[in-house]
Formats: C-alpha cells, sequence, structure tokens
C-alpha cells in the first residue's frame, strides 16, 4: 500500500482560538499529537470538513478537498475520508448492522448487504450484528464505529482519541489491531492522541501541535531523538533540557562537569552556549562509578512508581536543573536504589541532543 500524500496548510479562528497548521504527511499511519488543547481535534474536524478554515488548502493525493483562494469546500460526503470522532456518535436506535451500513448507498441492497456482512466479520461482531449500540461494551462499540468509517472505502480514515474512552487492558489489544487496519484495509490512518505512548505505538509519523501553532512533523523517531526546538523536546518527553558551553568539537561543559558528544554538532549548531535535551531513559542509573565517559555523581530525590517503570529525579552536586531517568522496575530493584541514597548517573554520548 502507498498511502496518498495528505497536504495542509489552514489557518482558522474559533472565538478565541487561533489555529495555524502546516504539515505534510505520508504513511500508514500518522499521529496528530499534542497536549490538550492544542487544537488537534480541531484540526482533524477541517480535513474532514465539519469545520471550515477562514484560509488555507487541504489535499489528499490529486484531490484538493478545500482551498479557501478557489472556493473550493468540497462537503464531508465527498471528501471520500472515513471518521471516527471521540464519543463514537453512533445511532442509538439503530441495529450494530445498520449502522455499519448507514453510509453505504441505499439502492444497492446486495452489495450494501454483501459489504456489511463482510464488515461485521472482520470486526468480530457477526454474533451482534442485532443489537442496539447500548448493549455492547466500549471496545465492542469502537468496532462499530470503525467498520462504519471503513464500510464506504474511504482515501483516508481520521480517527479522534480512538482510545481515550477505554481501559487500560482493552487499549493494549485494540493498538495491535489499530496497527493491522492500514494493511487490512487498503487505507492510511489519521489520528488524534495526547497520550505519548498510543503516537508512539501506533504512528510512524507525528504532527506536533501545541496552543494552535505548528512545533515539527516528521518521522517519528526523528522528532523524538532530534526535536528541533526545546518546546517540542518537552512535548515529546524529553524533559532534560540543561545550558552548556562548547568547549571543542567533541567536548561540552556543564558546570564544572565535561559531556562527550558523538556525533559532534554540525558546524551550524555550536553555539558558544547551547542547549541541549536529554531523554530521561538515554540515563544510566548506577550503583558506582563507571569509571567511563559522563559519568557524574549524583542523589536521588524522588521516585514516581508507573508500575513497570520508575521516573526518579535526581541531582548532580552542583547544578541545575535535576534530572529526569527512566528505568525499569526490575532494574531499579537489583539496584536497591531509593529517595536520600548517593548514586551515580551515566549520559549516553551519542543521546545528547544539541538544539538548531
Amino acid at each position: 500500500m502507498k498511502p496518498h500524500k495528505l497536504a495542509v496548510t489552514i489557518n482558522l479562528m474559533i472565538e478565541n482560538f487561533h489555529l495555524q497548521a502546516n504539515f505534510q504527511a505520508q504513511d500508514e499511519i500518522i499521529a496528530i499529537f499534542g497536549p490538550s488543547g492544542a487544537g488537534k481535534s480541531t484540526t482533524l474536524r477541517a480535513i474532514a470538513g465539519l469545520i471550515t478554515p477562514q484560509q488555507g488548502i487541504i489535499r489528499l493525493g490529486q484531490r484538493t478537498l478545500f482551498d479557501a483562494q478557489k472556493n473550493i469546500n468540497l462537503p464531508p460526503q465527498k471528501r471520500n475520508l472515513g471518521y471516527v470522532p471521540q464519543n463514537y456518535a453512533l445511532f442509538p436506535h439503530l441495529s450494530i448492522a445498520e449502522n455499519i451500513a448507514y453510509g453505504l448507498l441505499p439502492h444497492l441492497r446486495h452489495a450494501r448487504h454483501q459489504r456489511t456482512r463482510e464488515l461485521l466479520e472482520l470486526m468480530q461482531l457477526a454474533d451482534f450484528a442485532q443489537r442496539r449500540p447500548g448493549e455492547l461494551s466500549g471496545g465492542q462499540q469502537q468496532r462499530v464505529a470503525l467498520a462504519r468509517a471503513l464500510a464506504p472505502n474511504p482515501a483516508m480514515l481520521l480517527m479522534d482519541e480512538p482510545l481515550a474512552a477505554l481501559e487500560e487492558s482493552l487499549r493494549q489489544k485494540l493498538r495491535a489491531e489499530l496497527r493491522t487496519i492500514p494493511q487490512r484495509f487498503n487505507v492510511p490512518i489519521l489520528l488524534v492522541t495526547h497520550n505519548l505512548s498510543e503516537a508512539n505505538s501506533l504512528a510512524s509519523q507525528l504532527v506536533i501541535l501545541d496552543q494552535g501553532k505548528m512545533c515539527q512533523a516528521g518521522p517519528k523517531d526523528e522528532i523524538m531523538q532530534r526535536p528541533t526546538s526545546p518546546a517540542t523536546a518537552r512535548i515529546v518527553g524529553m524533559n532534560n533540557i540543561l545550558p552548556m558551553r562548547n568547549l571543542d568539537i567533541k567536548t561540552l561543559q556543564w558546570g564544572t562537569y565535561n559531556l562527550e558528544v558523538i556525533p559532534a554538532p554540525p558546524t551550524g549548531q555550536r553555539n558558544a552556549a547551547p542547549l541541549v535535551g536529554i531523554r530521561p531513559e538515554a540515563i544510566r542509573l548506577l550503583k558506582a562509578d563507571s569509571g567511563q565517559a559522563n559519568t557524574l555523581p549524583a542523589r536521588i530525590l524522588d521516585d514516581e512508581d508507573f508500575g513497570p517503570e520508575h521516573r526518579l529525579s535526581v541531582r548532580v552536586p552542583g547544578q541545575k536543573p535535576d534530572l529526569e531517568i527512566r528505568i525499569s522496575t526490575p532494574k531499579l530493584a537489583r539496584l536497591g536504589l531509593q529517595p536520600g541514597d548517593e548514586a551515580f548517573i551515566q549520559i549516553d554520548p551519542t543521546s545528547i541532543h544539541t538544539f538548531p
């Protein structure tokens, strides 16, 4: 499957909220990611044709869905997009089969019935065809909404916070199912999420929004490891933002400590006093000095237990800010360290990212 290229350039004002989004994306699963109130759902609704921007262009492949200057604004039903809203918006008075068939042409009775039956089987809903949405679980309702959106064979599937209303055990199962959709149904997915784990698990491309403004768009791994600004870094979980000094081509100084950087920042990025970002999982916690590069003394200040992992706050003597470390629960248990203990940290030289 080669997904259609989505190109979005929109300027939209709703009451006091101003959204400016400008990105291109082409992949099997793309996530619009950012904090609550960033404009993610508004962007999705504008692409779906449910909100009209004041300015801009929206194109999918060779089709122009919206062009303010040329007065092109296709209605939602002509955009050939499947849309799954956050609350699923199922019709409570219709059966599951009727909900799925709703978007199909009524006069093509045989094809309509065949497509509905096919989707009921694929979504493991055949035994519930005559039930009403209120008789189903949250996960089953989501499958119905997904089947209804897929029924007309859309060019792209739009999903608004598809897993937000589900408990964690069900989320894991449905994440796995969503990853199979592009290949099974030959349709790319553009989804909205404010959950970083969800974006990481599902998407290969990210579009980062914050307070109505575009921060960055591109391959997930590039954004996660090399964000273009400290603001984007914090949004994607790179919470260690440190002021440093350049000593030479591959050495930075953080207060009284020298840190090796591999690879060296490009010439254009070697500022005298750069800001660098380090992901919390790229910092190792040690009981003793390893003697290796970038090993520093530290004291554990705080420990947040998240089940499979712990998030530690540690302080390097004489240095600010404090650092965040993410470490697996079994590894922390083996170290036997807790808040108040003296320890060491080791920063991976390849993980120190100098901001442009």
